[in-house]
């Protein structure tokens, strides 16, 4: 009888710590925020671009919805880029089937923000400043 009694005390506790997670495991679910509430506006201009892989870009976003990236090899790639409702920003190259879409993160104090992709990949934009273009 104790063994039963024992065995029942445990399922008692280990079922107040399942529901305990699981509320908090809701809470926090309901408390998550974007990482950026970052607009249109925001996203124009020219963008210093790092990829993961370490290789790096210029690229142009236009308020008619289009971009243009140059890479440092001199390749061009063009296309449309959005802001999606869910505060992530895609790329859609022309020729390609799937757009390319990341998260988008804070600014830091030089304007750098994380653009991580679906895999978790993160690449980096940091504004280019007008001195910077003006000496291209």
């Amino acid at each position: 009888m104790k063994k039963l009694i024992a065995c029942a005390a445990c399922l008692a506790i280990l079922s107040a710590c399942s529901e305990t997670s699981d509320d908090a495991a809701q809470e926090s679910a309901e408390t998550v925020q974007p990482v950026s509430d970052f607009t249109f506006e925001e996203h124009l201009g020219a963008w210093d671009v790092v990829y993961p892989d370490e290789t790096t870009a210029v690229t142009t976003n236009r308020p008619d919805g289009t971009f243009t990236t140059q890479m440092a090899d001199g390749t061009v790639s063009e296309g449309t880029w959005s802001m999606q409702d869910d505060g992530s920003s895609c790329w859609m190259p022309t020729g390609e089937d799937e757009p390319r879409c990341y998260t988008i993160g804070a600014a830091d104090e030089n304007g750098t923000r994380a653009l991580t992709m679906p895999d978790g990949q993160i690449a980096y934009v940091t504004p280019v400043q007008e001195e910077d273009a003006a000496a291209e």
